[in-house]
């Protein structure tokens, strides 16, 4: 699986109402690979890069 399609699915486990171990049994899945996927989303989403420039023209501004 690419990381794209990893990607996805950690986007439609986080819609669902399910627990990570359920989505991951339902979807036959392996946790440990998601839960590692949902941590690297999180961390790059923080990456400098990856900030909106409108979000920091609001913080330069304040």
């Amino acid at each position: 699986m690419n990381q794209q399609q990893w990607k996805s699915h950690v986007r439609a486990y986080e819609k669902s109402s399910q627990s990570k171990r359920a989505y991951t049994r339902k979807h036959n899945l392996n946790y440990s690979q998601l839960l590692y996927c949902q941590c690297v989303e999180d961390y790059e989403a923080l990456l400098p890069w990856n900030i909106q420039l409108e979000k920091v023209g609001m913080a330069a501004a304040a």
